[in-house]
């Protein structure tokens, strides 16, 4: 019995993995595509204070757009080499 369920956690993780792999590395290109079209004067203007304007711009974006938790990161890190606060960031 110990031996089906190793064997059954070993099919589910490898399934999950297919699934995981797959968006994140969809989602690290669509960053980088959209890295290319982005002026960073434009996300210095909307959010490169730390203001309560920047961080409104900041939440209204976060409000319409979903990131899988691992396309999260390349994005923000996108966002900082852009020139956004931090604050804005994590808002």
């Amino acid at each position: 019995m110990a031996g089906d369920d190793w064997r059954a956690w070993l099919w589910e993780a490898w399934r999950f993995v297919k699934q995981i792999f797959v968006l994140l590395v969809v989602g690290v290109f669509i960053v980088g595509m959209v890295r290319q079209v982005i002026r960073p004067e434009w996300i210095e203007s909307l959010a490169g204070s730390n203001t309560v304007q920047a961080n409104a711009v900041a939440v209204g974006f976060g409000v319409f757009m979903y990131f899988p938790t691992l396309v999260e990161v390349p994005v923000a890190r996108m966002f900082l080499d852009l020139g956004m606060h931090p604050g804005p960031l994590l808002a």
